[in-house]
């Protein structure tokens, strides 16, 4: 059974109000498994290692973790952090050249059968993770709004999975921030 060692909040969505629903933010634990799939020896590590911030995103991300970023706030500010969205390489003879116009993102499937896009807040902490997923060397650095416009319903994300300060997002939450994220763009001021 995969449970989570710290869980910091589990709001409800107030009936008319605009917040955020229930938003979980996870410390990951070894007894944690990502995705629905056992750690291999590599992620442990990873997980015993302590987790220093090395951008903002990883700032504000523990600071949501302990307490001293509201959850909401954090939220909207993700939507303008940029993430790295690990991608497919293509078997090419030009090294570096993609001949596809379309990425294909890392997605994993949960042992619920979800589909969770893996992202992460810099390359840096994708490389381990990645050593397991080979044809995932390269990848994008994007705003997560931009992200969140180009998936589709039904799927999760889950953000710097194996590591000690993460975040995962269910569906449910995904599709309020995909329409948050419109709200946003259509309405810049109120989202100041």
């Amino acid at each position: 059974m995969c449970r989570p060692f710290f869980c910091l909040l589990d709001t409800a969505w107030p009936t008319g109000q605009t917040q955020t629903p229930w938003i979980t933010l996870f410390i990951y634990a070894e007894n944690f498994c990502t995705l629905g799939n056992p750690y291999t020896q590599r992620q442990l590590k990873l997980m015993e290692q302590t987790f220093t911030a090395h951008n903002e995103l990883e700032k504000k991300l523990i600071a949501a973790q302990q307490g001293q970023l509201d959850s909401e706030a954090f939220m909207k500010e993700l939507l303008a952090e940029q993430l790295f969205m690990p991608v497919e390489d293509e078997a090419s003879e030009i090294q570096g050249f993609q001949r596809s116009t379309k990425a294909q993102p890392l997605t994993l499937e949960a042992e619920d059968g979800t589909r969770v896009l893996v992202l992460f807040t810099s390359p840096e902490r994708a490389k381990p993770f990645l050593q397991d997923h080979p044809n995932y060397q390269g990848g994008l650095l994007s705003e997560f709004s931009w992200i969140l416009e180009r998936i589709g319903s039904g799927i999760a994300i889950a953000i710097n999975p194996g590591f000690d300060v993460g975040i995962d997002l269910d569906t449910d939450t995904v599709v309020h921030l995909i329409h948050l994220n419109t709200s946003r763009q259509q309405n810049p001021q109120a989202s100041s």
